[in-house]
């Protein structure tokens, strides 16, 4: 997501900057195009005015668009008319409210003799000429300080053949050439005119930019004779976008919360994968203790159907576990002469195993599958799931051939004993020391002595 945003902001910056690269030549073409429009209106009054000759009327049309030509154009503030003797014929406005600051000791020979250099520099050059910028003291009080603060003058030779006739001078506000440039640039960007040295000569807008507003600056040629002059563009603050905001804060927030459910996953994962762990900890304990354990275990459902099987089971039987899973009562390891008696006991068992929750045993038999038979007793319980719900019976059988064998020739040996002692014709008995009772007679004492424990001593 950051990345996203790193990038829509880059290529934001990158329209932006092409944005105001763009405005920035097309507000110093029309400036440019303006010089050139004037210089040109400049020299066509010239020729009209020395065509005219000593007609009142004629000269009278020539100043008569001097005055148009200072109407329609804001940027000039003064035209003047210089004859080839460097005298001054006529201006153009005579006097108003802003060339009445020209007449005033401070500044009439500042602007005089910037007048006459910048004349001599177009009759010697026999073109166009400018003069360097020029300073005034003007009260910053004054409604017309800021458009004459800073002017410069432009003078155009007019020539008959290499001659000079005089020339046709022009001076110009360099904050007036802020209004060539069309109101809706100036609304959005802050357009100021510069000096080599960084000096302010006009701005558009007093309005400060922000530290990070992007800018650029492009050098005027405004003529050959000219001072070097700069136009500077400069982004304003943009109007504050409820809806961009609101939109950033969406996916801030859906950001924070993707980056949350992340972790909370990878929690949950790492939980999983150690309760997973810990399962198949378990999982391989039992089943090493199942495959370890001699007793044969498997595990019914609620159908009886056999569902599990041990291998100690499966070696008990001679059975595989496929063979042996889903094998329903009577099963296949059962003798044939007892699966009506099993049957019957296991029903009961299971019965007791539901109803009194523990375990029961039962004896039984198991035919091998090579035909040879074990005595086995089986103990059952209940199988019962998280939710405390019975979903089948978990048995234990364990292998009773050979205690059984043994009990059974104990058995025998005991009664052969006893035969052996009632055919004695001798008395024989057993007492307790403790309790001096008779725990044993064969039939010569009982015949003797009876049942008393009298005749021992």
């Amino acid at each position: 997501m950051g990345v996203i945003l790193g990038t829509l902001q880059l290529q934001e910056k990158s329209q932006q900057e092409a944005a105001l690269f763009r405005e920035l030549s097309f507000a110093k073409q029309r400036i440019q195009l303006r010089f050139s429009n004037n210089t040109d209106i400049l020299q066509s009054l010239g020729r009209e005015y020395l065509n005219s000759g000593e007609s009142p009327k004629d000269r009278a049309n020539v100043t008569l668009q001097a005055e148009n030509l200072l109407q329609s154009n804001h940027e000039i503030v003064q035209i003047i008319w210089i004859n080839e003797d460097n005298h001054i014929d006529w201006r153009v406005p005579y006097s108003n409210a802003k060339t009445n600051w020209f007449n005033k000791p401070e500044n009439a020979p500042i602007l005089k003799e910037a007048l006459r250099k910048s004349n001599e520099l177009s009759n010697a050059t026999l073109r166009p000429a400018y003069s360097q910028f020029l300073t005034l003291e003007v009260p910053p009080n004054d409604p017309v300080a800021k458009d004459i603060r800073h002017v410069f003058w432009q003078t155009v030779p007019q020539l008959a053949g290499s001659d000079t006739k005089g020339s046709i001078a022009v001076l110009y506000s360099t904050q007036a050439l802020l209004e060539i440039i069309p109101g809706e640039l100036k609304g959005q960007y802050r357009f100021t005119l510069l000096t080599d040295d960084e000096k302010v000569l006009a701005i558009s807008s007093d309005k400060n930019t922000p530290k990070r507003a992007f800018s650029n600056q492009t050098s005027l040629d405004i003529g050959v004779l000219s001072p070097n002059l700069s136009l500077r563009i400069d982004t304003y603050p943009p109007a504050t976008n409820l809806t961009f905001r609101m939109l950033i804060g969406v996916v801030l927030g859906l950001s924070a919360f993707v980056i949350w459910s992340l972790w909370s996953v990878l929690k949950q994962m790492q939980v999983r994968q150690e309760a997973e762990a810990n399962l198949r900890t378990e999982t391989n304990f039992r089943i090493a203790m199942e495959n370890s354990t001699p007793v044969g275990i498997r595990a019914h459902d609620m159908n009886r159907s056999i569902t599990y099987v041990n291998p100690a089971f499966c070696e008990m039987t001679g059975w595989t576990e496929a063979e042996l899973i889903g094998q329903k009562p009577p099963f296949a390891f059962w003798p044939e002469n007892q699966k009506a008696e099993l049957t019957e006991k296991m029903n009961r068992a299971l019965h007791l195993s539901h109803n009194q929750e523990k375990k029961v045993g039962i004896e039984g038999s198991i035919i091998r599958r090579d035909g040879s038979i074990i005595q086995t007793r089986t103990f059952i319980a209940p199988l019962i799931n998280e939710k405390g719900v019975q979903t089948g019976w978990v048995t234990s059988l364990i292998d009773i051939s050979e205690p059984k064998k043994i009990r059974e020739e104990l058995a025998a040996s005991q009664e052969r004993f006893i035969t052996v002692l009632e055919g004695l014709d001798a008395a024989v008995s057993v007492v307790s020391n403790e309790t001096g009772d008779l725990l044993f007679a064969n039939r010569f004492y009982r015949e003797r002595f009876g049942d008393s424990s009298q005749g021992h001593f």
